[in-house]
């Protein structure tokens, strides 16, 4: 989706493109994946059959959509891991730490991911996330640029990272007090783009983001 909003740019009638996008916001749709590769003959539920009721005080379902970036490889790559830990442990059932542990493992793959589709253009961006380690999730545009610099992105490249992290989904925008929003399409990355600069520009409040839970068990993250 990213390769073709550039390529779209260069489209002479761009809104005639025959297109059909496919976004993964739909955390029902998106477990279906699971449970089309987990049904069995007879089986109904595969979620009260093959997992526990809940972990971390939330139902199982809720809590796996709660720890990914939205996309099928990702709900399958922390599901795979769960029922790995569950096989290796003979657990008869996909157990809470089970999922927990498989969420740092998926954790590790995600940060791995975001660093190999940044690091062409931006040689320090490793360096920058490690920056971040310890960090609360909810931060300042302000302590995010120190950051950057610190890790020896050039100062006329801070805007730029910041744009790239917010459209993959790392950083989310507050676009209503103690509200974010992650960007998971082109389109959503223009409106809440415009709803944060409204908030800041409104009223009192400094420009702050919030990290995409998918980050913060590799990075040590403190979620709240």
């Amino acid at each position: 989706e990213d390769i073709f909003s550039v390529m779209k740019k260069y489209a002479p009638e761009a809104d005639k493109l025959p297109i059909k996008m496919i976004i993964w916001n739909d955390s029902e749709l998106l477990l279906r994946i699971i449970e089309e590769r987990m049904k069995r003959d007879g089986i109904i539920d595969i979620w009260s059959e093959f997992f526990c009721d809940s972990v971390d005080g939330m139902k199982t379902k809720e809590y796996l959509i709660s720890r990914i970036l939205p996309k099928p490889r990702d709900l399958i790559t922390l599901v795979s891991s769960a029922l790995e830990n569950a096989i290796n442990r003979k657990h008869s059932i996909i157990e809470e730490r089970d999922i927990i542990d498989a969420t740092t493992k998926y954790s590790s793959f995600a940060y791995n991911t975001l660093i190999t589709e940044l690091q062409v253009e931006y040689s320090g961006i490793e360096d920058f996330l490690l920056n971040l380690l310890g960090d609360k999730a909810i931060i300042s545009e302000a302590t995010l640029v120190i950051r950057m610099q610190e890790s020896g992105i050039a100062k006329e490249k801070t805007g730029e990272l910041l744009e790239m992290l917010c459209q993959m989904s790392f950083l989310g925008f507050e676009i209503r007090p103690g509200e974010f929003r992650f960007c998971y399409s082109s389109d959503d990355y223009k409106r809440y783009k415009i709803l944060a600069q409204k908030l800041v520009s409104d009223g009192p409040e400094i420009k702050r983001y919030r990290i995409h839970t998918a980050f913060c068990a590799e990075l040590m993250i403190e979620e709240y």
